[in-house]
């Protein structure tokens, strides 16, 4: 049988250090292409436009581009790495699931065949988003398949920690470990932290008398809100009753029943686009 045949290397020649993503429908274009070189200024760039406080939807559309560039020249490095490194940080401070969960599936991939210093950083992340998908079957096989030393590290045994605190119905450490959460790892949980609360309240109210008031000052504490504001948002998003005379006390299961059901209905879905 003939030889196979090796593709020719596809190095691009455009200058242009911001470029806008276009979803490529043909062969890509050497002119439309940045090398290497270009890449590694736009970079630098886009750090800065980070710092002083670009948009999210302007540095994401940007990162969606050079992983473009970088993904048609098979270009595969610790550089690449950085880029997708930072756009899944990105991604996670805006809560953008879909873009997150793009880029931390081409990491993985990445670190198989290059070392990457913040492995544990971005293996805790994808744990705590297989908690925010219900991944469960995921999460243990990829416990299961972590090394020893991988396992040891802090924020991996936070992450799983948050997982054994939800399954065993501990949300006094769940609150707390997400308080004490590493890295980006609070905001990670910020997808599914008011979904384990009203899981927590329901437990709560359930474990109280029909008719008994819970003191606000009580789901702060437990719940670890941050402010007593922030308390009373969660409250009124969700409609349930506080006390007329009192509104520091909310009224007890018999009468929130209905609107804690209603929020408990509204995260039994999570729909991610692109969710491997």
């Amino acid at each position: 049988s003939p030889p196979p045949v090796e593709t020719p290397e596809f190095i691009g020649t455009c200058t242009q250090i911001e470029k806008r993503y276009l979803r490529l429908t043909t062969a890509p274009v050497a002119k439309n292409v940045r090398p290497l070189y270009i890449l590694e200024q736009t970079f630098e760039l886009l750090k800065n436009k980070a710092e002083e406080g670009a948009s999210y939807a302007y540095l994401c559309d940007q990162y969606k581009s050079m992983r473009q560039d970088l993904q048609v020249q098979r270009i595969r490095t610790k550089f690449t790495v950085q880029v997708y490194e930072t756009h899944a940080r990105l991604a996670i401070i805006a809560g953008d699931m879909g873009e997150y969960n793009s880029c931390q599936t081409q990491l993985r991939e990445l670190c198989e065949i290059i070392e990457c210093e913040n492995l544990p950083e971005f293996t805790s992340y994808r744990i705590l988003y297989f908690i925010f998908t219900r991944n469960f079957p995921q999460l243990n096989s990829l416990m299961s398949k972590l090394p020893i030393e991988l396992k040891q590290q802090h924020s991996v045994q936070h992450a799983f920690s948050i997982y054994t605190s939800i399954a065993s119905n501990n949300y006094i450490k769940l609150f707390k470990l997400y308080q004490e959460s590493p890295n980006l790892s609070k905001q990670m949980m910020n997808q599914f932290i008011e979904r384990e609360r009203i899981t927590a309240l329901i437990s709560i109210l359930r474990s109280t008398l029909p008719k008994m008031k819970v003191p606000v000052t009580t789901l702060i504490k437990i719940l670890k809100f941050d402010s007593l504001e922030e308390a009373m948002e969660f409250i009124e998003r969700y409609e349930f009753q506080l006390d007329e005379k009192d509104s520091n006390l909310l009224l007890g299961l018999e009468t929130n029943q209905a609107p804690l059901l209603k929020a408990n209905q509204k995260f039994q879905v999570v729909d991610i686009k692109g969710q491997i």
